[in-house]
């Protein structure tokens, strides 16, 4: 089965996905209807990718969420050397944060209870 080709205008493919069929037909002739059905086609397609994409992205943006929370939490129990051991020096800089962090509430906890 061979395609049609379309050759249309971005203000046609812009007005295809904007103005509805009927206001379509009657802008550009009644003769363009499969013109506007592959328009709203490809307009499905891109919307699947997009949406695919979207939630590869979200789906991978948790990933890393999720253990970039482990390593840190990792650090609050963990000596330095074996925290490095498991996590590599290359990511220290995190564990030196969190120690800071854990000093720093540790500092506050002392000044409230000395009140």
């Amino acid at each position: 089965m061979m395609k049609a080709k379309f050759e249309y205008s971005s203000s046609m493919y812009r007005d295809g996905n904007t103005i509805g069929r009927d206001k379509f037909l009657e802008k550009y002739g009644e003769d363009k209807e499969e013109l506007y059905d592959h328009i709203k086609e490809l307009d499905y397609i891109v919307w699947r990718v997009r949406n695919t994409i979207t939630k590869l992205e979200e789906n991978s943006m948790g990933k890393v969420k999720d253990w970039l929370m482990e390593m840190e939490e990792d650090a609050t129990i963990m000596s330095r050397k074996s925290w490095l051991e498991m996590h590599g020096k290359n990511k220290e800089y995190i564990f030196d944060r969190i120690q800071a962090e854990l000093d720093e509430v540790q500092g506050e906890l002392e000044l409230h209870t000395q009140k």
